[in-house]
């Protein structure tokens, strides 16, 4: 871990010997980030009572933790929300599993988004019993390609939206609205860039990709001990 070593008295946008952050974000939902839609007004998930962080598991293979909020205000309503986000070995996704628990008789919508500050075309994708939303194009701060994408199981789904590109509140977003299954929400984030590998300059690499991984996640897997 350096996150101690990056970003002071430098331009953390800029390649350095440790890397840099592609990915510029301003207003937007940024890479997976959630929000809930109340009375038309996207409000983000951040002014919260308090924040507790919680690791779950650590390994080669799999880890995951969780991240719990209490007090959300939520235009003057308060929410707690509750999301488990895992990452596997050799994966470029990570799965986040949401639990939200509103005020009572309250049907808000939860969101999720992608930042879209370079005006790339917004592109879905169905496949399986899956979902996909997804932008490509020169859109990292090293100005070359990177894809991005919502992956959400059918029973999560619940359609799209663009956020506006000003304004006050959440901007320059393609949003994914969420619902519930058995209390919970589920969803991915997936990312391929350039210059992690060559193929992702390509936008139909980046679909294919999308499409071998939606199939991945869209099989049931049976574990039997004899």
């Amino acid at each position: 871990m350096i996150m101690s070593e990056i970003g002071t008295g430098e331009d953390y946008h800029q390649l350095q010997k440790w890397g840099m952050d592609i990915l510029k974000v301003g207003e937007s939902l940024g890479s997976g980030a959630l929000a809930i839609l109340k009375k038309d007004s996207l409000i983000r998930l951040g002014k919260t009572e308090s924040a507790e962080f919680k690791k779950v598991e650590e390994g080669p293979i799999f880890s995951s933790f969780k991240l719990m909020y209490k007090g959300w205000d939520v235009l003057g309503q308060e929410y707690e929300l509750e999301e488990h986000i895992s990452i596997q070995a050799n994966k470029r996704w990570f799965q986040s599993e949401v639990l939200l628990r509103t005020p009572e008789s309250l049907t808000d919508t939860l969101v999720v988004g992608i930042v879209n500050l370079k005006d790339s075309n917004q592109v879905s994708l169905i496949h399986a019993n899956m979902q996909v939303l997804f932008t490509h194009g020169d859109q990292s701060e090293h100005k070359d390609a990177l894809g991005m994408a919502l992956l959400i199981p059918d029973q999560h789904y619940s359609g799209v939206s663009k956020a506006p590109v000003s304004g006050e509140g959440v901007t320059n977003s393609e949003l994914l609205y969420l619902k519930p299954s058995g209390g919970v929400y589920n969803y991915y984030f997936y990312a391929g860039w350039e210059m992690e590998h060559q193929e992702f300059s390509k936008e139909e690499y980046f679909r294919d990709q999308l499409r071998d991984t939606m199939q991945e996640l869209s099989v049931e897997l049976k574990v039997s001990v004899k």
